[in-house]
């Protein structure tokens, strides 16, 4: 078990698939990559819950981009790390506040 931890890595933006995965391909493919840490799986129901309280945006045509799917993977390793959901929620808040001001830099 530590042998995987330590070799655990999340995926890169980029390795992320942005096709649009359906809710069920989503769950798996987070629990193939979490698997490692022994956390618990995420559940469709969890996934569902977490557009529910705005944690993530709703899917478009019930399909999840890489940025939605980046978010839930963040949201997984949060949780298991015993992350408060409110903070969680402040941290996107500001993660895209910062995003935007200096993106608006280098595309104006």
């Amino acid at each position: 078990m530590i042998a995987q931890i330590s070799e655990f890595r999340m995926p890169r933006y980029r390795e992320i698939p942005d096709v649009g995965l359906y809710l069920d391909q989503t769950v798996k493919y987070m629990n193939r990559y979490l698997a490692p840490l022994g956390c618990m799986e995420i559940t469709t129901s969890m996934v569902s819950n977490y557009v529910k309280k705005g944690y993530i945006s709703n899917p478009v045509r019930k399909q999840y981009s890489a940025e939605q799917i980046a978010y839930l993977l963040f949201i997984a390793v949060a949780k298991s790390c015993k992350f408060f959901f409110g903070l969680i929620n402040a941290h996107f808040q500001i993660i895209k506040t910062c995003f935007f001001y200096h993106f608006q830099f280098f595309f104006p």
